[in-house]
């Protein structure tokens, strides 16, 4: 038995992008802050922090927009 999916079944590649940049975004932030409150601080924290964040979040962005588009081509699919 085959399943019709409409488009609104669809997942959202730019929603998922947007959450796991968010999610990615807090965790890096908990961690900068841990790092802040011990006294286990990296020699270049600003540029330490920046990375973090800014690699963490479009990695992460990215591979659930590659997750999400092969989910949705997969269901199509069926």
């Amino acid at each position: 038995m085959k399943r019709e999916l409409g488009s609104e079944q669809n997942c959202s590649a730019s929603r998922s992008a947007v959450d796991g940049g968010l999610i990615v975004l807090a965790v890096a932030t908990f961690r900068q802050t841990h790092h802040a409150i011990s006294t286990n601080t990296p020699e270049d924290i600003d540029t330490h922090v920046i990375g973090k964040w800014f690699a963490g979040t479009l990695g992460r962005a990215i591979l659930l927009v590659v997750i999400t588009a092969l989910r949705n081509r997969l269901d199509r699919r069926r």
